[in-house]
């Protein structure tokens, strides 16, 4: 299913990443279906401004990215692995 508001297709799929917890308010993880070599994670407003995040490899399949300084609204997570890129939507909201 594609967000109108965004164009993000926002199907999950079995060579998707699953991004948890939708909304976040602390701590935002990134699971991969599988290892990856040297990813990029980048997060955006809705807007399309770069936000500067920290991330950190929890395992070999999960990257955990701290969200607590964050206003409350709608961000894109972009994952950058292996020439291909993920996107999902996510939400913040109000500690």
């Amino acid at each position: 299913m594609v967000d109108k508001a965004t164009g993000i297709d926002e199907t999950v799929t079995a060579s998707s990443n699953q991004v948890f917890p939708n909304p976040v308010k602390n701590e935002l993880f990134i699971q991969t279906s599988g290892t990856t070599n040297n990813p990029h994670i980048k997060l955006f407003s809705i807007q399309g401004k770069e936000i500067q995040i920290d991330a950190v490899q929890v395992s070999a399949t999960k990257w955990a990215v701290n969200t607590s300084h964050l206003q409350q609204g709608q961000y894109i997570v972009s994952f950058l692995d292996n020439k291909q890129v993920r996107q999902s939507k996510v939400i913040v909201k109000v500690k």
